[in-house]
């Protein structure tokens, strides 16, 4: 993917709240207060911004502001109202169109900006390659929250890819099980608007503009359980000697179902030091597939970043993992260029390997013996590949090394006792010359041999094998 060279992260951008028309104005109301006291909380590279109601019958225009006092008027005049949605469920939401009108806006800087998604509804279009090729020219970030119980079209994925593919992130909220009491439920409304969980959601995910320099972007696709090691994370050498950064991740590209069990993220630096981030949906209250933390790490670094997942399913599950500080970066983090299906393919293919390799592995550790060819040999010689092909029940192959072409045994244990000191015996004792080829004798190795005191009558004959390294013909 091509870049804008025009700007860094540290060029001023713009903050782009988009929300749909199908949505409760409290629900609304309550995001923009969210968002707008971290605007004015510090001074942010978010010196514009913008926002638009989408979801109507006649499409509306975003509107640009330089300040949050005309930002929140905007919003507050221009909150959801049922009268201006679509008439028909099914219709899919024009929230392309929106994205699409902001990439070619000329009112405010496009490069390096947010674009934030309050979804009720999901679009038609699943041709969505041009749009984020154009996002991730921009550096523009899609961060969407999708709410339950979605209008249009069945596919959440489309608005998942493009906020998840552009470095942005795509969070799901589920239904609070108190939701179903009708008493409670109005009194969540009344505090939260559409419930707890959204509100938790919304307010997380918009923490970017707290943490507005992207620092580590990764989107894993996992199955099953297991670990996978993730791209290198890099500090920066200017950084004060630590640095809070905050954590989002996202455990499927879908609300959660009980396939997910947990995460466990672990990052090491370059001094062997350690950290890891566990998700574990039994020990996280009303959990709703998106984490967030912070953590802190030492700066000018490398860390080894490694993935632990456990799922119950073999299907494939995306996961989404952002890293953002408060510090300006000289660069943008790179993009997850290889497609789903392409790394999908790559784990298959690894599995596959890796049961080969298992089954290839123990057919070698088997005595194959009995499979020698052994016609038009000598019977001493038929002796010798025998003796050489069966396996020591007697000995682990960890008690032998190969040494000098053949194996020496380095812990005799029984096997010495049982079976190769009688063998040793008769060639000690034995004048003719057997034909073993080139064969050292290593005296540090053999200083272990020890025949207990029975055999002492053998020592002079080891004691002058041992007396210096020779070769035996």
């Amino acid at each position: 993917t091509s870049n804008n060279d025009s700007c860094t992260p540290e060029t001023p951008s713009t903050f782009l709240f988009a929300y749909s028309n199908d949505l409760d104005s409290k629900s609304v109301k309550n995001s923009l207060d969210d968002i707008v006291m971290k605007l004015d909380y510090q001074q942010s590279k978010y010196k514009y911004l913008a926002n638009i109601r989408f979801d109507t019958k006649k499409e509306e225009e975003i509107t640009f502001s330089t300040d949050t006092k005309s930002f929140t008027a905007s919003v507050t005049n221009n909150l959801p109202d049922p009268s201006l949605g679509f008439a028909d469920d099914s219709t899919g939401s024009d929230v392309l169109n929106v994205i699409q009108n902001f990439l070619t806006n000329s009112q405010s800087p496009i490069c390096g900006s947010i674009i934030f998604i309050l979804l009720q509804r999901n679009p038609d279009d699943i041709n969505i390659s041009e749009i984020v090729s154009q996002l991730q020219f921009q550096h523009v970030f899609v961060r969407t929250v999708f709410m339950e119980n979605l209008l249009g079209s069945s596919d959440s994925l489309v608005m998942y890819n493009i906020s998840s593919k552009s470095n942005g992130l795509g969070v799901f909220t589920d239904e609070d099980s108190f939701d179903q009491v009708g008493s409670i439920r109005l009194v969540k409304y009344l505090f939260f608007g559409s419930g707890k969980n959204y509100f938790q959601s919304v307010d997380f995910s918009t923490n970017i503009i707290l943490n507005e320099y992207l620092l580590y972007a990764s989107n894993p696709i996992v199955s099953g359980q297991g670990q996978i090691e993730l791209p290198l994370l890099t500090t920066p050498d200017y950084f004060s000697r630590t640095i809070s950064v905050f954590v989002d991740i996202t455990v499927q590209n879908h609300a959660l179902s009980d396939d997910f069990h947990f995460l466990n993220l672990t990052l090491i630096d370059t001094d062997a030091s350690s950290q890891s981030l566990v998700i574990d949906m039994n020990r996280i209250e009303n959990f709703n597939g998106y984490y967030n933390t912070d953590i802190f790490l030492k700066r000018n670094l490398d860390f080894e970043v490694y993935l632990t997942y456990n799922y119950n399913s073999i299907e494939y599950q995306a996961v989404e993992i952002r890293m953002l500080i408060d510090q300006a970066l000289p660069n943008w983090p790179p993009y997850n260029s290889t497609p789903y299906w392409i790394s999908g393919s790559l784990l298959a293919v690894f599995i596959i390997i890796s049961i080969v390799l298992c089954i290839k592995t123990c057919e070698m550790n088997q005595d194959h013996s009995g499979e020698l060819d052994l016609s038009g040999l000598s019977k001493r010689e038929q002796q010798r590949q025998k003796l050489l092909a069966a396996l020591d029940p007697d000995a682990a192959s960890e008690k032998f090394k190969k040494q000098g072409g053949v194996v020496i045994a380095t812990n005799l244990d029984r096997a010495v006792k049982n079976s190769f000191l009688d063998k040793f015996k008769k060639r000690c004792n034995d004048e003719e010359k057997i034909e073993l080829g080139n064969v050292e004798y290593d005296e540090k190795d053999n200083e272990q041999y020890d025949f207990g005191e029975e055999h002492d009558k053998f020592e002079p004959v080891k004691s002058k094998i041992r007396s210096k390294t020779k070769s035996v013909d």
